[in-house]
């Protein structure tokens, strides 16, 4: 402890330490006075009184100071936890910083300090910050009153706020199948992709935990009929993305033939017959519906092809050039998928000579 005290008859100074009077010096000389003291941890306080030879006195202010040999402040990192990801821009640091004379606390974000508290508690500290969305790295610096320092470890702590990206890829919406395996496919990227989803007819079918962002595929086998797909994904923030809905159709039933009838059964060459072939799909729909006519001495079929009239593809035969005799008529109906339905109803055209009387 060090003080000046000057007087033409100084007779003595004297040391007060916690409103005590702890050493007196009467050398009465006008100087620096030292006083060396052992203290105990803590706050204290001290001052310094001073008279003269004719008894006039005179006190400084009196000093807060605090003693603290002991270690530096205790520094815990609560929440975020590392590694963690935070699904809002605007994130809550929490620490917990214990000392007998906490002076102030300071937070670091990406190795700058970003903001300081004076409150000189032991406690909890908090800080609410807003970032930028992507990585980040937080830690607090602690001190004491007396200097004492600790920094905390070093955390990573991710914001995102960023939903999925989801394309989808096959099949295409309203599209047809003649294969009951169909393979779904979307592309799903994120910062931190956790799963992706497919769903059929409105229900969870199967999940890839993966994480990675690829193109996603899923087999699967479904029944005959229309089906509605669509793919959610979540990213390990919580933030959810669901793509649009598609519709696949899956048919694997070939049209029906329900009908093949020629005008007429007989005639001779040169007459024109008229084919009609009513032909129903109840999947992809009616894509082609053709005709062919058969001579039973060769193997060789005659192709008619045909034109949608009335709900009914009619055909037209004219037989000029053709040999008398017996002709098999055969029906084929295609769908837009490519399956075939074949129908010979055993319709036969005689051709025969006309009769002269």
């Amino acid at each position: 402890f060090n003080g000046s005290v000057s007087d033409t008859n100084l007779a003595n100074v004297t040391l007060y330490l916690d409103s005590v009077a702890n050493d007196t010096n009467t050398s009465g000389t006008s100087t620096n006075y030292t006083f060396t003291k052992t203290l105990t941890d803590g706050n204290h306080t001290w001052s310094i009184l001073a008279y003269d030879t004719a008894g006039n006195s005179a006190q400084t202010g009196t000093r807060l100071f605090t003693i603290d040999t002991g270690a530096p402040p205790v520094v815990v990192l609560n929440s975020p936890a590392n590694n963690s990801v935070q699904q809002s821009v605007t994130v809550l640091f929490n620490s917990t910083a214990t000392d007998s004379s906490i002076n102030n606390i300071t937070l670091y974000i990406d190795g700058v300090a970003n903001e300081t508290n004076n409150s000189r508690t032991s406690g909890d500290y908090l800080f609410i910050r807003t970032l930028m969305e992507g990585i980040h790295t937080w830690n607090v610096l602690a001190y004491d009153t007396a200097g004492n320092s600790n920094q905390s470890l070093t955390r990573t702590v991710v914001v995102d706020v960023t939903t999925p990206g989801i394309v989808l890829n096959t099949p295409l919406n309203s599209s047809y199948s003649s294969s009951s395996t169909i393979n779904f496919t979307a592309n799903v990227t994120d910062r931190e992709l956790r799963n992706v989803t497919l769903y059929i007819d409105n229900v969870a079918n199967d999940t890839n935990s993966s994480g990675l962002n690829t193109t996603y595929t899923f087999s699967k086998i479904l029944s005959e009929g229309t089906h509605t797909w669509y793919v959610v994904a979540y990213d390990t923030a919580g933030n959810s993305n669901q793509s649009g809905t598609r519709t696949v159709m899956i048919d694997t039933t070939p049209p029906t033939i329900n009908s093949v009838v020629v005008n007429t059964s007989t005639g001779i060459s040169g007459d024109t017959f008229t084919v009609s072939v009513n032909a129903t799909d109840e999947g992809a729909g009616i894509n082609t519906t053709t005709l062919s006519v058969r001579y039973e001495k060769n193997a060789s079929a005659i192709p008619l092809s045909t034109t949608l009239n009335a709900g009914l593809y009619v055909g037209t035969w004219n037989t000029t050039g053709y040999p008398n005799g017996t002709y098999l008529v055969s029906a084929y109906a295609n769908d837009s998928l490519g399956t075939t339905q074949n129908k010979t109803n055993h319709n036969f055209i005689i051709l025969s000579q006309r009769t002269v009387t």
